[in-house]
């Protein structure tokens, strides 16, 4: 560079561009550059392929070091000179004031002074040592600043490899995320068409089993109208002959006209209404529901969360309600006292879950999750704001999402069996009336912490709602 010291210039390009000292044992990589041989070792010690330039950052894909024995001796040479050239100095380092050799040290205003210095006013009250002592301080204050900073520099390092190869790995795991995505919905794309083919078999059979009725009913009234058309003629034709004629064999007329209008039914239209109760639900309940078969585990229910006065089976499978205490519980701190509601043994804090629970003819129920740090002591006030989210029916025929102010939902057909699917990343919780297969209600949320499935079979109110709340396995879908 123009106007540049030759020297410094010869300092530079004779340091290595990792640990910034003179080069020692130099060697040079493909790219070129050179550097100490220790220090682009460590450099390169986590790389097990495509090693990158320090300074340039091109890769090679091979570990290759070649001694610069030429760049070793000008590095020598350069260290040499350097060295001459301090102590050149040292010899010339004089006071600027009075021309005198700096051997006092200043602490107060932290420069080298001659011994004029020393005895001068502006120095008289200051504390002054020996160059040498206050060399050997401040040495040992530079290398303990030098050692965090020498941590730090191969904290900082190391994090830049590991940095430097987390593209990779980034584009690794993408590959492998792009993969599943892939497969996910090839499959999902196989069981639409599974779904489709089934749903115009079934659109097939149900038009052949229209037509069939049709045909049968076509082939009746044919089979009417040709006797009431002979009868009828018969009629006309008597009607037109005279007294006597027309008299002849009338009780008989009369017997098989009275039988005829006996016989002979009302005509019978057959309707051509198809069947609505796989059109109105979305298609990704099918999928849904056929994906979650084998995505999760059973569901089963919790005991030591049971509130005292529900009763579960053996299984933990199903939940009811009574109003004797069958015996006395441990008031744990999971266990509700107040709020009659019970659990999952599973809670879920990543993925997607979906499971499905028979209410049958229940007059009053709940069905949801809630969060793990809920309060399970008290009167509770189970909304999203709380950490419960969840559908209800009360009184035989009010639905609502318990939210302020609950949402009254409309439900067409009242459902025998519930879904619920939990998104946690989503922060969605989804309800679905199995019964139609017609979506119910969604929560949209965000979930910070343990979600779990709630479960509330009602009081039991006599006997309306005295049945229990039953969880459906996956293998008795169908």
């Amino acid at each position: 560079m123009a106007g540049a010291d030759p020297l410094e210039t010869l300092h530079v390009e004779a340091s290595c561009s990792v640990c910034l000292e003179y080069l020692q044992d130099p060697v040079i990589i493909e790219c070129g550059h050179n550097f100490c041989r220790r220090c682009i070792t460590r450099w390169w010690a986590d790389l097990a392929r495509d090693f990158p330039c320090p300074v340039c950052r091109k890769t090679s894909r091979h570990r290759s070091l070649r001694p610069n024995r030429q760049l070793g001796n000008m590095v020598e040479a350069a260290r040499q000179l350097r060295r001459g050239l301090k102590r050149k100095m040292g010899q010339e380092s004089r006071c600027p004031a009075h021309g005198q050799a700096l051997a006092r040290f200043c602490c107060d205003d932290q420069a080298p002074v001659c011994l004029l210095c020393e005895i001068s006013h502006a120095h008289r009250t200051h504390r002054l040592v020996p160059l040498e002592e206050a060399a050997l301080e401040y040495k040992e204050k530079l290398q303990r600043c030098l050692e965090p900073l020498e941590r730090k520099l191969e904290a900082v390092s190391a994090c830049r490899a590991r940095e430097e190869k987390k593209p990779s790995e980034l584009k690794r795991k993408v590959a492998l995320r792009r993969e599943c995505i892939t497969r996910e919905f090839e499959e999902l794309h196989q069981l639409l068409e599974e779904e489709e083919r089934l749903l115009l078999r079934r659109l097939e059979e149900e038009e052949r089993e229209i037509l069939q009725r049709l045909q049968a009913n076509l082939d009746q009234l044919g089979e009417q109208r040709r006797g009431l058309a002979t009868l009828v003629a018969e009629l006309e034709e008597k009607c037109l002959q005279s007294g006597a004629e027309m008299l002849k064999n009338i009780r008989d007329t009369l017997a098989r006209c009275e039988a005829a209008a006996a016989l002979v039914e009302e005509p019978v239209s057959v309707p051509i209404e198809l069947e609505k109760n796989f059109c109105s639900f979305p298609r990704q309940y099918f999928t849904l529901r056929k994906i979650t078969r084998r995505l999760i585990g059973e569901v089963t229910l919790d005991p030591d969360t049971a509130h005292p006065n529900l009763v579960l089976s053996e299984d933990r499978k199903s939940v009811r309600f009574v109003e004797v205490r069958p015996r006395d519980l441990p008031d744990t701190p999971r266990r509700f006292t107040i709020y009659p509601c019970v659990l999952a043994a599973q809670g879920f804090t990543s993925g997607r879950h979906y499971w499905e629970v028979e209410v049958g003819d229940k007059t009053h129920w709940a069905l949801g999750v809630c969060k793990d740090s809920v309060s399970r002591k008290g009167e509770l006030t189970p909304l999203p704001e709380t950490g419960y989210w969840r559908v209800r029916l009360w009184n035989g025929d009010k639905y609502a999402a318990t939210t302020i102010p609950f949402t009254p939902l409309t439900v067409r057909v009242k459902p025998k069996r519930v879904g619920v699917f939990v998104d946690y990343e989503a922060g969605k919780v989804a309800f679905y009336n199995v019964t139609d297969r017609s979506h119910i209600y969604t929560f949209t949320d965000t979930f910070t912490e343990k979600i779990w499935p709630l479960f509330y079979p009602g009081i039991r109110a006599g006997r309306k709602n005295a049945a229990p709340l039953v969880i459906r396995s996956p293998t008795d879908w169908e």
